[in-house]
């Protein structure tokens, strides 16, 4: 028997401090394993609203595209670069980024840049430096504060980055360029950081994909128009677009006592040129005739090549 008053717990007590323990070991365990969960839950949700942020500004990009092919507008790519740098920056709060262009198979020039960024006027070799390897490897990288960053800015005072993100921006198999974004210190960016910009790096480089077809495609139109209203020859406008030019002029409000003039001039003798010293001397001829016409006339007056030895001068002239 144990001693008067000694400390004595019986089984069922020690079966209920236990039992005690137990929920209280569970509820501990239930309890980070829940903040762990409510800290994931809100990670994600603010992944997903950064990715949903950074689509829409991208579909806003998009717009701008397909509206300007409709209206048939010049949209210069480099509207879209920035358009796509200045809402990564703004959304992941970032210090500073730039968008480095693939030229060919073996190079990088920077095209757009925002903030403290020595890409600034940068052109490198794939595999050179971090971009250069994003570029060859086409796998996005995370950059931390290993980094020498004594190239960053010319201020040795200014705040270094506390890490950075590359990633590529892709069309299909194409390789557009990348992007490269620098936090803001003290942010840190992290691999979760990192997925959904490389993501937003696949819909951005079709962005520019587009843009860039698109131009593509107006300047050969612009191209083909100029071409089928111009003599190929001497450059001049041809018959259709100086007669185009008259139907403008003539339906154009002028000032009293102004009229339009057409004048007609043709080359006397020219067949003998092209049969005494060949097509190609003829050729020329036509060329400094027409060189002479061009820097004859006003700004605002016309000339055109009809064929042969035919030109043409449209000008409006007082008291005509």
């Amino acid at each position: 028997l144990a001693p008067a008053g000694a400390g004595f717990i019986s089984p069922s007590g020690l079966a209920l401090a236990a039992g005690v323990a137990g929920i209280i070991a569970v509820g501990f365990v239930s309890f980070r394993r829940e903040t762990r969960l409510r800290a994931l839950t809100e990670r994600l949700l603010e992944d997903r609203v950064l990715a949903a942020s950074l689509t829409t500004s991208l579909r806003e990009s998009q717009q701008l595209i397909e509206s300007g092919r409709e209206a048939n507008i010049r949209l210069e790519p480099d509207q879209i670069y920035k358009a796509i740098l200045d809402s990564t920056i703004d959304l992941l709060q970032a210090q500073g980024g730039s968008i480095m262009r693939a030229e060919g198979h073996s190079q990088l020039q920077t095209v757009c840049f925002a903030g403290k960024s020595a890409a600034a006027g940068a052109r490198i070799d794939f595999r050179d430096g971090i971009a250069g390897r994003v570029a060859s490897t086409r796998k996005p990288l995370l950059i931390g504060g290993t980094v020498d960053w004594t190239h960053y800015v010319e201020d040795d005072t200014a705040p270094r980055p506390s890490s950075a993100m590359c990633v590529p921006l892709t069309s299909g198999d194409h390789l557009m360029g990348v992007l490269n974004v620098n936090a803001k210190p003290p942010r840190i960016y992290d691999q979760r950081d990192l997925a959904v910009v490389a993501r937003y790096g696949e819909q951005a480089g079709t962005a520019i994909a587009n843009a860039e077809t698109y131009e593509s495609q107006r300047r050969a139109r612009l191209r083909g128009r100029t071409q089928a209203m111009h003599d190929p020859l001497t450059g001049l406008p041809n018959r259709s677009l100086l007669m185009d030019r008259l139907g403008t002029s003539l339906a154009r409000r002028r000032p009293p006592g102004h009229g339009v003039v057409l004048m007609f001039i043709d080359l006397d003798d020219f067949k003998k040129i092209n049969d005494s010293l060949g097509h190609t001397a003829g050729d020329e001829a036509l060329v400094a005739v027409a060189d002479r016409l061009r820097t004859s006339v006003r700004a605002g007056d016309s000339v055109g090549h009809f064929g042969g030895d035919e030109f043409a001068i449209l000008l409006e002239a007082k008291d005509a």
